[in-house]
């Protein structure tokens, strides 16, 4: 399931038909295969490179994991913008001390911008970004 939220990632105005924000329900392993193959897609079809996309899919397959085991799932949201992208997990678990940060970072064709977590409510959201930082 998927909805439009004005939402401009990194400040950059998002490329006219762009899919802006997506969201997906991982509260079980089924989901999170579903979500992770979904977001691969959508990635691609805005106009992120292949490993780019693979950089997300497997980010959001590794934190709605965790989730998944340690706050009983929670809700995954992307929002596009030209040439990265930013995915927030939201849950109802504890606040989380310390991150998977270097399990993440070593399963990841590219590096994250960021990793971080929040208190929210009644639990957590952590936030991991991505943006393509051009060599030229």
């Amino acid at each position: 399931m998927s909805f439009v939220q004005s939402f401009k990632p990194f400040g950059h105005a998002l490329p006219v038909g762009a899919p802006q924000a997506q969201v997906w329900d991982c509260f079980n392993r089924g989901q999170v295969l579903a979500a992770a193959f979904e977001v691969h897609e959508a990635a691609m079809k805005a106009g992120l490179m292949p490993d780019e996309a693979t950089t997300l899919s497997l980010t959001l397959a590794e934190l709605c994991s965790q989730s998944v085991t340690y706050a009983r799932g929670g809700v995954a949201s992307v929002f596009f913008s030209e040439g990265g992208w930013r995915l927030e997990i939201a849950d109802s678990g504890p606040s989380i001390d310390r991150l998977p940060v270097p399990v993440l970072h070593s399963k990841l064709p590219r590096p994250l911008s960021s990793l971080r977590a929040r208190p929210a409510g009644a639990g957590t959201v952590v936030i991991a970004e991505y943006e393509r930082f051009d060599s030229a």
